[in-house]
């Protein structure tokens, strides 16, 4: 079964069955993983460790071959951030999207040419299982205190308050109150808002942008 058949296949899957094969083949999420999409956001291309995502349904192509996602949330998230990915002079994205419950997943997007043409060169990594975000940055742009900044740590990893409270030898009570503080601070409703801002204010320093080359497999 070629690439086109299995995507064929994947968009005629009930919304029930992407979402059991997505639940159960979480921890198969690859960072290696590579997938492009073209001008209009369709997706165009994988490596092998992107198709993966496609056979296990973590991610499939939909109407009109556009890459979406298993929660609505994220789907209205990646592609509002894609566009303005591939509108914007600035090459390179960062974004987090909700991947279930107490699961987030960074999405970096990078805008470069392939063929002549523009395309947006997505890669996704499980913040659950590996730090990915220097909170530092935003801590100190949000005036954060030595007592806050490991709880926000935490947030930015996606590890619940009860794992927070267990890690820094404090109580769930004073994590929520750091987090109350944390939030007005920043300006923002809640974990998913905190993170988004800490991954793009880490990146936005970092700022190692790696450029595909033509002649991987990415493009074969």
């Amino acid at each position: 079964m070629n690439v086109i058949d299995r995507m064929d296949m994947l968009s005629r899957s009930s919304p029930s069955a992407v979402a059991q094969r997505w639940s159960v083949a979480w921890f198969e999420l690859d960072p290696q993983a590579r997938l492009v999409l073209d001008d209009a956001l369709r997706l165009q291309r994988t490596n092998q460790a992107g198709q993966r995502l496609l056979d296990v349904g973590m991610v499939a192509p939909h109407i009109g071959n556009r890459l979406r996602f298993s929660e609505p949330a994220s789907n209205r998230l990646f592609q509002q951030q894609a566009a303005l990915a591939l509108s914007r002079t600035d090459p390179v994205a960062a974004l987090i999207l909700p991947f279930g419950v107490a699961r987030w997943v960074a999405v970096t997007m990078l805008k470069t040419i392939a063929d002549g043409s523009w395309v947006l060169l997505v890669t996704l990594d499980d913040i659950s299982s590996r730090t990915l975000i220097d909170a530092s940055i935003a801590g100190a742009m949000f005036g954060l205190t030595p007592s806050e900044l490991p709880v926000f740590q935490g947030v930015a990893d996606a590890v619940c308050p009860k794992e927070i409270s267990r890690t820094l030898n404090i109580s769930v009570n004073t994590v929520r109150a750091h987090l109350r503080s944390i939030y007005a601070k920043m300006n923002v409703n809640g974990a998913p808002q905190a993170q988004r801002i800490a991954l793009s204010l880490s990146m936005h320093v970092q700022r190692r942008v790696n450029y595909p080359d033509p002649s991987s497999d990415l493009f074969n």
